[in-house]
Order: structure tokens, then sequence, then C-alpha cells
């Protein structure tokens, strides 16, 4: 009976690893669609403003400051997807310890 047991509990932890795989999978495509609708809204909103510059000083200080937020943005999006991984770790090993 000990050989079932142990049987039930390894296909039972595969079983709640490839729950969390999905998981962690479906949650990584929303943060890429949300990256992907964040990133175009930046542009279509940075496109939208170019049109109002005048001078070559409103051209480079516009172009500091979009270059500014993009990385800005950039970064933060990739803090997300870092702290889903990580959260996606942990659980995964603590399921591992159990």
């Amino acid at each position: 009976m000990s050989t079932n047991a142990t049987i039930k509990t390894a296909f039972e932890t595969v079983q709640s690893l490839v729950e969390l795989q999905t998981s962690t999978i479906s949650q990584s495509i929303e943060l890429q669609k949300k990256n992907g609708e964040e990133l175009a809204a930046f542009f279509k909103s940075n496109a939208d403003k170019a049109k109002s510059l005048k001078t070559p000083q409103d051209l480079v200080t516009f172009n500091l400051d979009s270059s500014k937020a993009l990385f800005e943005m950039i970064k933060t999006q990739g803090e997300a997807f870092s702290g889903l991984a990580t959260k996606a770790s942990e659980a995964a090993a603590a399921k591992l310890v159990k």
C-alpha cells in the first residue's frame, strides 16, 4: 500500500505543478497583452504630441522625455515579469517540499 500512496503523492505533485505552469503561462500571456497595449498607447500618444512640436529645442526635449518614459515603462514591465517568475518559482518549490 505504501507504494500506491507514494505514486499517488507523486502524481498529485506533478498534477499540481502542471496546473501551476498553466496558470503562470496564462498570467504571462495576459502581461504580454497588457504590455503590448501600453506600448501601442504610448507610441500613439507620442505621435500625437510630436505633431505639435515647433522648434528643434521642442524636439530635443520631447525626445528626451519620451525616451525616459519609454525606458521607465519597459523597466516596470520587466519587473512585472520578474515578479511573476519569482512567485511561480517559489510556489513550485513549495509544492516540491511538501
